[in-house]
């Protein structure tokens, strides 16, 4: 069985379908704050559930 890589899924989908990448750009603010919380969270060597608790 062959495998593929969500982010492969992705690379192509921004790239033949204009609606999944204007869908996804639309998002850009929530992506970069998911991402600015993954690393707080990551630096403070924090487990989601410990974020979660709190």
């Amino acid at each position: 069985m062959k495998t593929i890589k969500a982010a492969d899924l992705h690379d192509k989908r921004m790239a033949d379908n204009p609606a999944y990448r204007d869908a996804y750009d639309a998002l850009e603010d929530e992506f970069a704050l998911v991402a600015s919380l993954i690393t707080a969270r990551t630096r403070a060597k924090l487990s989601q559930a410990e974020v979660a608790s709190q």
